[in-house]
């Protein structure tokens, strides 16, 4: 059943654009875990970050690479993700997943949205420090994740409400420049 949910989240992402279903997909979050999960409301966080976030072209191998969205150590989001980008496009470039196992971190430098899993928390400093000034948009729902070094940071508003931080000096230190969009609709947060 969450299969449809989640196709239709996708639905209304891509008709009506990230700032106006943000509300929606918020919203969303307080209904019954049957209907939508955490995790679905994230993996399609995620997805959109790479339409309101700009890449230098440096990040890119060439015009048809792929966005790679990456997930460092366990993964909460399972098929949720997959189903999120499932035949997707982003600027005329396909958009895939790659899951790496803790330690993976030499692979790191091949994603361009790392999502860094609670997993990892001991390790933080050492893969933040490893990303330094790369133009890796790093994502995580750990605590404190932004004040360590992070991007954006995930969490949960009175338990039911996906919110998530953003730290656009970070980013554009990287350089990374999060659209107006996305920078109304995130809690404004610096290191």
């Amino acid at each position: 059943m969450w299969n449809n949910v989640l196709l239709l989240l996708k639905y209304y992402v891509m008709s009506v654009g990230f700032y106006l279903i943000s509300g929606i997909l918020i919203d969303a979050a307080a209904e019954p875990p049957s209907i939508v999960t955490e995790y679905q409301l994230k993996a399609v966080y995620l997805f959109n970050f790479t339409k309101f976030i700009k890449w230098p072209a440096t990040a890119f191998a060439n015009d048809d690479s792929p966005y790679s969205i990456c997930i460092l150590g366990e993964d909460p989001f399972q098929e949720k993700l997959d189903l999120a980008v499932k035949n997707e496009t982003v600027h005329k470039r396909s958009v895939t997943i790659q899951r790496l196992k803790t330690g993976q971190t030499a692979k790191i430098k091949f994603c361009h949205v790392l999502f860094i899993s609670r997993s990892e928390q001991k390790q933080l400093d050492n893969i933040l420090a490893q990303l330094h000034q790369a133009p890796i948009l790093t994502v995580s729902d750990m605590d404190d994740f932004i004040s360590q070094g992070g991007m954006i940071g995930f969490y949960l508003l009175k338990n039911t409400k996906v919110r998530f931080s953003i730290d656009p000096q970070t980013l554009s230190e990287t350089g990374l420049v999060a659209s107006a969009q996305l920078l109304q609709i995130a809690n404004i947060t610096r290191r």
